[in-house]
Formats: structure tokens, sequence, C-alpha cells
């Protein structure tokens, strides 16, 4: 049984109805806590927030940073812990052209999709697990610290605890959607009749599980060049 912890949602005066009911809908352990954070301004102060919210409740061992443009799984939270990492994201995308996973290698190469979990140098603070003993270990109150753009807070967040010895984990099989007028993922950056259409050639999958089939299918096809004929 898992222990409890915080699902903690920096949010501003309105989400997104669809978030809502995604976060209604999210299993958790027994006894866990969801709050709401709509005090602080920015996103770093509410991430900070989040962790010294924890650090007070000593019955609580793990801490979900859920962001309020987010649509996870019923499931997501479940599927994280289940991973018994110190720190762990569900896999999201951007929600501008080109729709970039937010999760970067240290050698900067692609991910291995559908491929559970893989280590990155830094990963989007949208859907992450962080256990207690990564926030106790590492100097508050500035866990999050963001640039002069008031950004990048999560990327400062994962080189300092990458730094401090808790390697930082995505799983590359559990996907989020990202929230703006449309719900950004796989499905949707593909375009949706071609995921139809590509979904019945590969046993049905969707996701980041159909971009896989079609990625080693694209690779395993032989290479060649259309020559023109000769008159």
């Amino acid at each position: 049984m898992q222990s409890p912890g915080l699902v903690i949602i920096p949010a501003q005066e309105f989400i997104p109805t669809i978030a809502a009911s995604a976060f209604l809908h999210l299993e958790r352990p027994a006894g866990s806590h969801v709050q709401f954070n709509m005090v602080q301004c920015t996103i770093a102060s509410k991430r900070n927030a989040a962790v010294t919210l924890l650090l007070e409740h000593k019955q609580f061992e793990w801490l979900l940073m859920l962001d309020s443009d987010m649509r996870p799984l019923p499931d997501t939270l479940l599927r994280l812990l289940a991973h018994d990492r110190p720190i762990v994201s569900a896999l999201y995308r951007q929600k501008r052209p080109p729709f970039k996973f937010v999760a970067a290698r240290a050698d900067n190469g692609p991910l291995a999709l559908d491929a559970g979990l893989q280590l990155v140098e830094s990963v989007g603070a949208g859907c992450i697990l962080i256990r207690r003993a990564v926030l106790e270990a590492l100097p508050g109150p500035y866990w999050f610290k963001a640039n002069d753009q008031d950004a990048l807070e999560d990327v400062n967040f994962a080189l300092a605890a990458a730094a401090a010895g808790f390697p930082v984990y995505v799983d590359t099989s559990l996907e989020v959607a990202h929230l703006t007028v449309a719900p950004i993922d796989s499905n949707w950056a593909l375009g949706d009749l071609f995921v139809r259409d590509e979904s019945e050639r590969f046993d049905g999958v969707r996701g980041v599980a159909l971009v896989a089939r079609g990625l080693a299918w694209e690779a395993n096809q032989p290479f060649h060049v259309d020559r023109p004929t000769q008159a």
C-alpha cells in the first residue's frame, strides 16, 4: 500500500473544465490531500509554497505537482508512484508548434517513446512526482528558482536535484494532455484523421504508443532512391 501524499495544483482564478474533471477522477492513496494554490502570483512561488506545505506535514511522503492546464489519466499518480523513484514525471508536449516533449536527455538525443522510464537531464514540472527525501535534502526556501523571465524554474530544480544525487526520470509510456484551446497530445499533434488511419494499421494503439510503432516501422523499411528512367 502506498503512503499518502500531497497533490498540489498551482492555479489562477480559472482552470479548464476538462482539467477540473480529470483532477476529480485522479486516483490516489488513502489519506492523500489535494489542494489548489491560488495565493502566490508566480508559478515558481506557487511551487515553492507547495514544497513548504509538504515539509510542514510529516504524514505526507510525496508531492505531485500537477499544473492546472493538464489532463491526467485517472491512474497517472498511481503509475508514477509504482516506479518508486525519487523524481519521476509523466510525458507531455509543449502547447505550441512543433509540440516538442517537455523533457530533455543530457545528450540532447530523442526520447524512446512508449519505452517506460528514461533518465533525463531536465523535465517540466507540469506533472511531476517528488519524494519527501529529495525536498528535505535540497536547500530551501527556493527549491524552484526562475530566471529573469520568470521561467525555467522546473529545469533549474531538475538540475539541482541531479547534482545532489537524485536522478530525474520520465515515463515515456505515460502521456498526459497539455491543455490549450484543444488538448495537445500526440493524437492532436499528428492530426486526428491521420491517427485513426494509422491506428488501424497498428492494432488500435494511440498516443505515444502509436508514435513509437510508426517510428519502428519506418526504421525497418529498406532505403531506396527513385531514379529517373533513361529515354
